[in-house]
């Protein structure tokens, strides 16, 4: 979980979501096609030829790998502010989860063991415990974020902050 102490600007929380947004959006899409490729397999591992089958599974490991490695490397990079972090390592290991499916597709296909497709399940299933916790992360960020706010506006709204100042000075009415 975040650290309660940990504190951050607004503005760093701000830029930090904007640059975690098309990286995630990015790594989503990959993972939806991913899954449902997996999941084509497992189907057709129970008619099909296994041989046959685990080459695919190899295949698509290896197509999807890079996608996933270059995701995890973006996200490595984000450097987040310290608000942030908790947020960062549970994508970081969602994707490290997919890239051991990945892993494991690669080496069902130089093995030639299908049967071993429903390892990749449970692995990505592992990868619903780290979107649980990123999505935990991000909904803290965001109430973190609104009370920074809310507290800004609020000393705004209540005379606080240079406007302010000057209508108290000069005895402006709001």
């Amino acid at each position: 979980m975040t650290d309660v102490g940990a504190r951050s600007s607004p503005r760093e929380v701000v830029a930090y979501l904007l640059r975690l947004r098309p990286v995630l959006a990015n790594a989503v899409q990959v993972r939806r096609g991913f899954i449902e490729q997996v999941g084509v397999l497992i189907e057709q591992l129970r008619q099909g030829d296994p041989i046959s089958i685990a080459r695919q599974a190899g295949r698509l490991g290896n197509e999807t790998s890079p996608m996933f490695r270059e995701a995890r490397h973006q996200i490595d990079a984000l450097d987040p502010p310290p608000l942030c972090e908790a947020c960062n390592r549970a994508i970081s290991d969602w994707l490290e989860v997919h890239l051991s499916a990945c892993a494991l597709l690669g080496q069902i296909g130089s093995q030639h063991d299908a049967k071993r497709l429903r390892v990749v399940q449970e692995h990505l299933a592992e990868g619903r415990t780290h979107a649980t916790r990123f999505n935990e992360e991000y909904t803290h960020i965001k109430t973190d974020l609104r009370e920074q706010v809310d507290r800004v506006l609020g000393r705004r709204r209540r005379g606080g902050g240079p406007s302010g100042f000057l209508r108290r000075l000069f005895g402006a009415k709001n």
